[in-house]
């Protein structure tokens, strides 16, 4: 069953620290979507077959690319996607 990213669309922030300096690191969205200028529009199964990610696809992960602006260091966080009956939907 696909599923989708809670942190891409907005229902969850997930903050991490660099693991080389400790501070405060930021969510700079899908890994994926810097491959290239159309990369984010993309199908997303499609560019996980080709992202080097291992299992991301089968496991239902999103690879989003946070960046510490202290040190400079890249780090790729997995971000577990859920059913998309668990999505939340809101409505007025």
């Amino acid at each position: 069953m696909r599923g989708s990213c809670p942190v891409c669309n907005g229902f969850r922030v997930i903050g991490k620290n660099c693991t080389q300096c400790g501070k405060k690191a930021k969510d700079f969205g899908k890994y994926t979507d810097y491959f290239d200028n159309y990369s984010a529009y993309e199908e997303i199964d499609t560019v996980k077959l080709t992202d080097n990610i291992k299992n991301d696809q089968s496991e239902g992960l999103c690879p989003h690319l946070y960046y510490c602006e202290n040190c400079h260091k890249e780090s790729i966080v997995l971000i577990e996607e859920v059913a998309e009956k668990e999505t939340p939907l809101f409505f007025d």
